[in-house]
């Protein structure tokens, strides 16, 4: 019989808000990512993943002021 908690391929249910805590711990000066990672029981190569979404999302933000175009 199956356990229902198994985990398989890369569909980890980790929330938004776990990634983020885990990207700002990665942050701070003089932190290790390896030692963030393992501290969350994670792979490293997965945290740097998350790493690089996050600044690639970041730079995709849309800007705060956008000028448009008024009929005369």
């Amino acid at each position: 019989m199956e356990s229902p908690f198994v985990l398989k391929g890369d569909n980890f249910p980790f929330s938004k808000s776990f990634k983020a805590q885990v990207i700002q711990e990665c942050a701070q000066p003089g932190t290790s990512i390896a030692n963030i990672a393992l501290g969350h029981c994670l792979n490293a190569n997965l945290v740097h993943k998350w790493i690089q979404l996050h600044a690639q999302n970041s730079l995709a933000l849309p800007p705060a002021f956008a000028p448009l175009a008024m009929p005369l």
